[in-house]
């Protein structure tokens, strides 16, 4: 990660009309460097890099379905992942129903109520 003085002096040499190729040779940093850091710049006005959002799929469950689930679990709370999804009626993988449940606090665990 280079400091904000360092990009500045990237930048300005940018902008002064310094080819891509004439910065990164001068800087000794990639030509791609650069270049995203310009390409940065003309989409957002900074080449300050923005902290990233988290990664990976988004989860699957609405708000709408989420509360659904809290309900039956209220209803039936001895029942395995398997069956809350299948009383859910979505197609979602159990594990995803798992954390689900997770996320609202609760816990799938065997008793006396199953069934």
């Amino acid at each position: 990660m280079y400091s904000m003085d360092f990009k500045t002096k990237i930048f300005d040499a940018c902008q002064a009309g310094e080819s891509c190729r004439q910065v990164s040779i001068r800087f000794a940093v990639s030509c791609t460097f650069v270049a995203r850091m310009m390409k940065r710049y003309r989409e957002t006005g900074s080449f300050v890099v923005l902290e990233k959002g988290k990664r990976g799929p988004r989860f699957r469950l609405s708000q709408k379905q989420l509360d659904r689930l809290g309900k039956i679990v209220e209803e039936k709370p001895g029942l395995n992942a398997r069956q809350f999804r299948d009383k859910l009626g979505v197609k979602v993988s159990i594990l995803t129903v798992w954390r689900a449940l997770r996320r609202m606090g609760l816990t799938v665990k065997k008793n006396s109520f199953a069934g």
